[in-house]
């Protein structure tokens, strides 16, 4: 799929509202009901663990959503939609390809996939480095586990002979 964005013609354009940005500390509120919405959607095995790490999983996707703002210098850059984004990889990681030791490990995984294919990967080579520092991972590093998982994906696939890849 394609995704574009086509001008608008100048008829609608005085129909169009600028409300502005929320405050950082509305929009950490909306983060946090976002994401407590989505624990009956996890396996009820892993709820509990899910229920305790709600405050730094909302801490996480805080700091994302300022990092890229800050970065790519707009405040339009990312908004809840990318949250919302997040979270639907975040759940989806978790219920279908987590495997790790602990259901810790697995929300952490889970976390940090899901937020490097929402904020990450849109940002330049010394920006990713500078966000990787900023999401503070427990007993490891965010480039580490997403670059595991991506080599990981990328094992998964057939490549023809002769196909060079790092």
């Amino acid at each position: 799929y394609v995704y574009r964005v086509s001008p608008l013609c100048e008829s609608i354009k005085l129909h169009i509202w600028q409300f502005g940005s929320l405050p950082s500390s509305d929009e950490r509120q909306y983060i946090l009901e976002m994401i407590k919405k989505r624990k009956n959607e996890l396996d009820p095995s892993i709820q509990e663990v899910f229920e305790k790490e709600l405050i730094t999983i909302t801490d996480q996707l805080c700091i994302s959503q300022e990092f890229v703002r800050q970065k790519l210098q707009d405040v339009a850059v990312v908004s809840l939609r990318d949250v919302e984004r997040c979270l639907t990889f975040f759940v989806w990681i978790l219920n279908h390809f987590c495997r790790q030791a602990t259901f810790f490990e697995q929300i952490q995984h889970a976390l940090v996939v899901s937020m490097g294919l929402c904020y990450y990967f849109r940002l330049n080579k010394n920006d990713r480095i500078q966000y990787s520092v900023a999401i503070k991972i427990k007993n490891t590093t965010f480039k580490n586990i997403l670059y595991e998982e991506v080599d990981r994906l990328c094992k998964i696939f057939s490549y023809p002979s002769g196909t060079f890849f790092l």
